[in-house]
């Protein structure tokens, strides 16, 4: 019959049926094999890409407002330079009839109510409203597009 330590110093890690006949014998801790210094290394790398994957959604109230006070910097600072140039340059019968729409990639976006605005808005652009914008705007931006969109008297 064979002793408790010649059957730990004989028992190959890997192999389920040895390391199964012996796991009353061991300490758990015996049954796992040392990890070599490439896994481990790459194991932690992986570990920090990844990030802390518990902790995804806002823990706190104060949290989600801090990141959408964020986002809107963000905005503001994208977009806000093209609000104030929009309303530095637009003629003051168009600022009932006109509001900016989004700015995406050297684009603006204006809404514009009904066929009489839109005819007066396109007459300013020719007439040298889209070069005061790109003065103001400077390389980043190329064009204007008008849509057709109501326009609420609140916003």
């Amino acid at each position: 019959m064979r002793s408790d330590t010649s059957l730990t110093t004989e028992v190959d890690p890997y192999d389920l049926l040895s390391a199964s006949s012996v796991i009353g014998t061991m300490d758990p801790q015996d049954t796992i094999p040392p990890m070599p210094d490439a896994a481990l290394h790459q194991l932690q790398q992986l570990q920090r890409w990844r990030g802390n994957r518990t902790g995804r959604g806002p823990e706190t109230l104060t949290d989600e407002w801090k990141r959408i006070g964020a986002q809107v910097k963000r905005d503001h600072k994208r977009v806000g330079g093209v609000l104030e140039a929009w309303e530095l340059c637009v003629p003051e019968s168009l600022r009932g009839a006109c509001r900016v729409d989004g700015y995406s990639r050297g684009v603006l976006t204006v809404a514009v109510e009904g066929s009489p605005a839109r005819f007066e808005l396109d007459r300013a652009l020719r007439g040298g409203l889209e070069g005061r914008l790109k003065q103001l705007l400077g390389t980043a931006f190329q064009r204007v597009r008008c849509v057709s969109a109501p326009i609420d008297s609140a916003s």
